[in-house]
């Protein structure tokens, strides 16, 4: 089973486009390959700007020849077609007004073997948009995303005419992208129906204009595999006020706890301005995508700010992600200090063992003995709870230590959705003395303890606060 990701753009988009295999080049912890058709006019140009990257690059005619001109339509038709080149199996659709903002997997698209997920939902989040501003019937009848709404209920009604399948009452959007597509459903398409019926791609759109109606709608009429339905992966935002309503309440990242990457909607971010602004409010200069994967700067903030000794030992409890969000693999990955990554998530275990030196499966709490542990769906936020769904084995920091040989800490890491004290209590201080220690006060699932904490590290007497980020407290000791 071959995946891969493409990607259609054109030179108009360069600049959002770059911004995206950026975000992938992060991000992709699976290596997953990525495919790229332009404008033929383009071709050059994007293997020049390109050439470092690990792209391979198609003109449009490489995929299929239309004489279509609308760039909108055109894209279209190459999306539906790419399956013809027999590279993947599987396709990623990615449209270049996007970007990743945390690493992804194959897993995150597939149910199995070649089953993938199906990207299906009601659209009812930009629905709810459009009656909060009594947007239905207004000058913004002419952007495109009111047409789109518009058009869902028309387009599955014409399509499913074709595939009688009429008895569906509900009206299911099945983007926006990153869309998961098979190959079975693209093909069976042209083989089934097209090809039969002497019907162009060019009359398929003009019959319903929406490729991704096409497939959704095919995939359920033909009953080609099963449907494992999945929402969104990226956080869209249709419009400005869209943008700006989601920071009244929220911050930027913030988004990272649901999403996988943003979708800024080009009807806006066409303006290559807007596009970079939201960009950079995401990646600041203290996530430089080339070194730096803290959760909000905080490992460029100790490498800018403290005067750390060239060795050390890294302790990171609740480790979670490999490298993206964490504050310790700068650490390991160019300083050369020994890590212990800690996770009494067996799936994030898994995942640490093929990126970090050294690994440690079990809760940190303020006993030892087994704890029961809320195994969340999103393994982030998975933390210690009286109801938990799992047992896990819980030791205090003291015993592992010891039972690591481990004499020092240069660099603590604490992120445990709340039980962040409790993790305290479980360390001898004096004995110990972490130089520096990162630990978080306010998480999705254990609130703000921030008081808290500071009131434990005052009473230790011998630390010092330094540094605030969104969610975590930077403390060095008061020899450093």
């Amino acid at each position: 089973m071959k995946i891969g990701i493409y990607i259609g753009t054109s030179a108009r988009d360069i600049i959002q486009y770059k911004a995206l295999v950026n975000s992938i080049k992060m991000y992709n912890t699976d290596s997953i390959p990525v495919y790229t058709c332009v404008n033929d006019d383009d071709i050059e140009l994007f293997e020049q700007e390109f050439k470092d990257y690990s792209i391979s690059f198609f003109k449009d005619s490489d995929v299929f020849k239309t004489g279509v001109t609308n760039s909108w339509y055109k894209q279209q038709i190459i999306k539906m077609n790419f399956w013809r080149l027999g590279l993947v199996d599987i396709m990623i659709q990615i449209d270049s007004d996007s970007f990743f903002i945390k690493n992804f997997y194959i897993s995150d698209f597939m149910v199995r073997g070649d089953i993938p997920y199906t990207i299906l939902h009601e659209n009812k989040e930009l629905k709810e948009f459009f009656s909060r501003y009594n947007l239905h019937g207004s000058r913004y009848e002419d952007n495109g995303d009111f047409k789109i709404l518009q058009g869902f209920a028309e387009n599955s009604s014409k399509i499913r005419s074709i595939f009688q399948t009429s008895n569906i009452s509900v009206e299911y959007d099945y983007g926006h992208p990153p869309c998961i597509w098979s190959n079975k459903v693209w093909e069976a398409l042209y083989e089934k129906y097209l090809k039969p019926n002497n019907i162009s791609y060019e009359s398929l759109l003009e019959y319903a204009n929406s490729e991704q109606q096409w497939y959704g709608e095919t995939l359920i009429a033909l009953d080609l595999f099963p449907i494992f339905p999945k929402e969104n992966m990226f956080k869209t935002f249709h419009y400005r006020q869209d943008y700006a309503d989601y920071l009244k309440e929220n911050s930027i990242q913030d988004i990272k706890y649901t999403y996988h990457g943003i979708c800024l909607q080009s009807n806006w971010s066409a303006n290559t301005s807007e596009f970079n602004n939201v960009y950079s409010n995401f990646f600041t200069e203290n996530l430089d995508p080339k070194n730096y994967n803290g959760q909000f700067g905080e490992d460029k903030w100790i490498l800018d700010n403290i005067k750390i000794p060239k060795t050390g030992t890294v302790i990171d409890v609740g480790a979670d992600q490999p490298i993206y969000g964490s504050n310790t693999y700068y650490f390991e990955k160019y300083l050369g200090w020994d890590s212990y990554c800690i996770d009494a998530d067996e799936r994030v275990i898994q995942k640490l063992k093929s990126k970090r030196k050294n690994t440690i499966f079990c809760a940190v709490s303020d006993v030892d003995g087994t704890v029961k542990f809320n195994q969340h769906s999103l393994a982030g936020i998975s933390s210690l709870s009286e109801i938990g769904n799992v047992e896990v084995p819980c030791k205090t920091l003291n015993t592992i230590l010891k039972e690591n040989k481990i004499q020092e800490i240069t660099l603590l890491d604490i992120d445990v959705e709340g039980y962040e004290l409790q993790v305290c209590n479980g360390l001898d201080w004096k004995i110990y003395k972490p130089q520096i220690v990162i630990i978080e006060f306010i998480s999705p699932s254990g609130g703000n303890i921030k008081n808290q904490l500071v009131e434990f590290f005052n009473n230790l007497k011998t630390y010092k606060l330094v540094h605030t980020s969104q969610s975590n407290l930077i403390f060095i000791y008061e020899t450093l």
